[in-house]
């Protein structure tokens, strides 16, 4: 006896084949006890998989958290002291310096880029022009050719424009 494939039997239980596929394969189940219990077996592993609950959905929703408020204040008030020790430390003039010096830095960095960029539009300018004159390379030799072939059409034409001549002067030769 030939059993269906289990994939059949899959598209049987989600309802997924033809009528007439439906009625054979229950016909198939009234002449094959094998494949009735392996049908019944999925059918009520089907049932368990629709029912099942997952348990971590009835977890609590909010975990409670730790009141780490007096940690943050604490870090504020410290990050505060901090600046208010540099400010009034005499650190006025060190200001200035420190923006000369980020202004250099910035600079810097700024003509670093520019240079970068500057390199890569020059590459990219050399590779356009390697690539036009490829072009007028390829040109030339299309031309080249074209010429050629032109020279080579109008000789065989003249060969055969001759050749027609001289059908033509001996077909009126021989009729006289």
């Amino acid at each position: 006896m030939k059993h269906p494939s289990e994939e059949t039997w899959m598209e049987y239980l989600y309802g997924e084949v033809s009528v007439e596929g439906r009625r054979e394969l229950e016909q198939h189940l009234t002449e094959c006890a094998e494949c009735k219990l392996r049908l019944n077996e999925w059918q009520k592993t089907r049932r368990m998989l629709d029912t099942w609950k997952n348990p971590a959905a009835s977890l609590p929703k909010a975990v409670p958290r730790r009141k780490y408020w007096w940690q943050a204040a604490a870090a504020v008030i410290l990050l505060g002291v901090g600046i208010g020790i540099g400010w009034w430390g005499g650190r006025h003039g060190d200001l200035e310096v420190l923006r000369a010096q980020v202004q250099s830095d910035v600079r810097q960095a700024v003509k670093k880029e520019f240079e970068i960029w500057r390199a890569e539009r020059q590459e990219l300018f050399e590779a356009l022009q390697t690539q036009q004159e490829a072009t007028a390379e390829q040109l030339a030799r299309l031309r080249q050719d074209l010429e050629t072939v032109a020279v080579m059409a109008e000789a065989g034409l003249q060969s055969a424009q001759t050749r027609i001549n001289k059908l033509v002067s001996l077909t009126k030769v021989g009729t006289e």
